[in-house]
Order: structure tokens, then C-alpha cells, then sequence
């Protein structure tokens, strides 16, 4: 039986609790041994060996390593370093831009993790960060915070969360204590729960924590997104069809040539079955010529533009705060065609807009409406609170509250 199943009374004394105590110092000790923290499991970092040897996989990387071993096994020294730079040049391109990108996201990750949430402790409620949470915590929210951990609602005051990052429902939901039969119930149902990562939009709430890290809901959805498979994005497709291509056409074009000398070579006289002693040299300039003519095919400059590009569009991009985590994505949202996606957050804003007000028996201008009853009226009779910065607007509570508090204030009514 799950906890949205019980009663709040049978859930603390499962998790030997109390809503007034807490848990004891020694009780949150064993029980951070016992859990771990209440942090997502960081994804495996790659060694930078595994990281060259994957940039060193690329088809036309390949070839080109290739080719280079051909042109020292030929003599032709120059040419072999040359193209063993140029394949250095695109892989150390691609490593650096992505680990300056690693390191991006793992600051931003610790300052995610770097949100203090209020708890009971020792009979004393205190601010500790929330990766210090374990299961059994009793924690105090309120308008504004952000849901810590998977909890059980305890006490609530017109609570109302939105949930929409999970669920993709726009509505903010409103929470309730009481126990839900229904055994099958789905999340979005589930309304005696608290999920982490989503926000108290209004109201306060005490929750005793039931789920932490990896075992909360979004610590679920970020496993799965670990194991996701990746496929190839569109250039590396292609890149990959030209190596072919190099390959195979470069392969019958050598192979043509080399038995077109050979064939010369007997035609006139100097390739003699009985004697094929005589015609090795000449049988091993046809060989070199045919094999420089396949290390001529390969592009070397292609790989090193290709990462000097993406390279480019990877920094354009965080100038505009889009982080891009591997060097070749830059690429991939160019071949988009379609997209499909809940309109909510990226269609729309998920925020309420006054647009028209009838006041006075006629309709009137938001920022025309010299009614400071009404004015008056949509500040006092609301929770939520707003904030500006230049000329956008932040909310912080019910969306309604928060568009008429706009409108209040493009009125100068504060």
C-alpha cells in the first residue's frame, strides 16, 4: 500500500516520526547512511581516453588515420604528420568545447542543489539545504518554495501546487490530507502527495518527506532519460555516408588503376608470368600510385571545418544562454521539421493576462481603468505577489491573483 493510500497518523508512525519533534539528530544520521541524500545520482563521466577514442570513431576520422599510416608506410612524411595534425586539430576542438560545457552544467547543477528548505529537527524547525533531507523529515512550505522531495501532505492551508512540469496540466492543483482509496490511482490524481521539483504556487503546507533522490518521482524520469539511447544526428549521417563513399569509390578507382598498370605492364612486355621478379618494381609503383590516389580522395580540411563550425554555433549559442552539451547537437535542431509538444511553458507562459475589463457599464482599457475600488479590490483580496524586472513581470502565486495584481499596476495602483 502506497502512502497516498494512508492515513497521515499511520504514515508518520510508519516512518517513526512526529510532527512536532521531528527526527533527532542521530535518527537523521542513520537514516542519510541508510538512504543516501536527497540528490539525483550524478550520470557516469566518461574518461577523457573513452572521450578521444569516441571523437576517434568518426568514419571519415578514420580514413583519415588511414590514410596518414599509408602515407609514413609510403615515405611521405610530410604529408602523413599533416593529415595526423589535422585529425588531431578536429578532435581536440570538439573535446575542449565539450568539457568547457560539462563544467557549465555541473555549476549550474550545484547551484540547483543549493536550495534551503524549512524542517523539524531535534523539536525545532531550521533551514537546511535540501540535499540534507532524508526520509520521515517533517518540512514547513509556503508560497514560493519549491517542493524539496516526494512528501505526504500533514496539515495544508488552501495549498495549491503547480505541477505542470510534471503532469504538463496547467492548473495548479489543490492538496488535500485525507487518504485516497483508489489503489490504482495515477500521479496527477494523487492529491495528497507532494512531488519534488514542482512549486507552491499558494497556500502553506507541513509534509513528512516519504521519497528522496533517486526514488522521487523526477529522480525516476531523470533515470530513464540516462538510458536513453542516442542515434546519429543528421551530419554525422552524413559524414559518415561520405566516408563511405570515399571508401568505396576510391577503393575500385585504386583498384582500377593498379590493374590497368598491370595490364600496360604485360602488353608491353614486362610483366612475365615466368619471370615475375623482374616486374616488382614496376608491379610496386602501380601499387603506390593506386594507394595515392585514395589518400588523395580523402578531404583532411573537412573535419577540422566541421568542428571549427560547431564550435562557433556552441558559443553563439551560450551567449544566448542555451548550453549545448556535445559539440555535434549544435547541428541537429537546424534539421528539425516538426515539432510536437504540450503547449503549456512553451507555446504559452502558463500566466494569466487581464485583456478587457467592463467597469461602469462599458467595456475599458486595462491601462485606462480609473476605478480604484476594483483597483483596491484585486490587491487586498490576494495572496500571490508580483515583481519586476525591466519590463517583464514575475509571479509568485495563483495566476489569477497575479494578472489582476498586473493590471493594478499598470494602473499605478500598488
Amino acid at each position: 500500500m502506497d502512502y497516498f493510500q494512508k492515513e497521515v497518523q499511520d504514515v508518520l508512525t510508519e516512518l517513526n516520526s512526529s510532527e512536532e519533534m521531528g527526527l533527532t539528530t542521530a535518527e537523521v544520521k542513520e537514516r542519510t547512511q541508510r538512504y543516501g541524500k536527497n540528490v539525483f545520482s550524478p550520470q557516469e563521466k566518461g574518461s577523457m581516453i573513452a572521450k578521444i577514442f569516441d571523437s576517434l570513431k568518426e568514419p571519415l576520422i578514420v580514413i583519415l588515420l588511414i590514410s596518414g599510416l599509408i602515407s609514413l608506410a609510403m615515405g611521405h612524411i610530410a604529408d602523413g604528420l599533416g593529415i595526423f595534425v589535422a585529425v588531431l586539430i578536429a578532435t581536440s576542438i570538439a573535446i575542449i568545447q565539450e568539457g568547457k560545457s560539462d563544467k557549465a552544467f555541473e555549476a549550474l547543477s550545484k547551484l540547483s542543489e543549493d536550495v534551503h528548505v524549512k524542517a523539524v529537527r531535534d523539536g525545532n524547525i531550521v533551514s537546511i539545504s535540501q540535499s540534507d533531507l532524508t526520509i520521515g523529515d517533517i518540512i514547513h512550505l509556503e508560497t514560493g518554495d519549491k517542493v524539496p522531495a516526494d512528501a505526504r501532505v500533514v496539515h495544508r492551508s488552501n495549498l495549491g501546487v503547480d505541477e505542470s512540469m510534471l503532469t504538463g496540466e496547467a492548473e495548479s492543483v489543490t492538496k488535500i490530507t485525507a487518504k485516497i482509496d483508489r489503489e490504482n490511482c495515477p500521479l496527477a490524481e494523487r492529491i495528497n502527495m507532494l512531488y519534488s521539483g514542482t512549486m507552491v504556487i499558494e497556500g502553506r503546507a507541513i509534509a513528512i518527506v516519504t521519497y528522496i533522490g533517486d526514488e522521487t518521482e523526477m529522480g525516476k524520469i531523470a533515470n530513464e532519460l540516462k538510458q536513453e539511447e542516442t542515434s546519429q544526428t543528421p551530419l554525422q549521417q552524413k559524414l559518415s555516408d561520405l566516408g563511405k563513399r570515399i571508401s568505396i569509390v576510391g577503393s575500385i578507382a585504386a583498384a582500377g588503376i593498379f590493374f590497368l598498370e598491370l595490364f600496360n605492364m604485360y602488353r608491353n612486355g614486362i610483366l612475365v608470368l615466368d619471370n615475375i621478379s623482374m616486374a616488382l618494381p614496376g608491379i610496386k609503383d602501380a601499387f603506390v600510385t593506386s594507394v595515392a590516389l585514395i589518400v588523395a580522395a580523402v578531404p583532411e580540411g573537412l573535419p577540422i571545418m566541421v568542428a571549427i563550425t560547431l564550435a562557433f554555433n556552441m558559443q553563439k549559442m551560450a551567449k544566448n544562454n542555451a548550453l549545448v552539451r556535445k559539440l555535434i547537437a549544435c547541428e541537429t535542431i537546424g534539421s528539425v521539421n516538426v515539432i510536437c509538444s504540450d503547449k503549456t511553458g512553451t507555446l504559452t507562459e502558463n500566466r494569466m493576462t487581464v485583456v478587457d475589463v467592463w467597469c461602469d457599464g462599458k467595456d475599458v482599457p486595462i491601462d485606462q481603468l480609473h476605478c480604484e475600488e476594483m483597483l483596491q479590490n484585486f490587491c487586498v483580496n490576494s495572496t500571490a505577489d508580483i515583481s519586476k524586472k525591466d519590463t517583464q513581470y514575475e509571479f509568485l502565486g495563483n495566476p489569477t491573483e497575479c494578472s489582476l495584481l498586473v493590471c493594478a499596476a499598470k494602473n499605478n495602483i500598488n
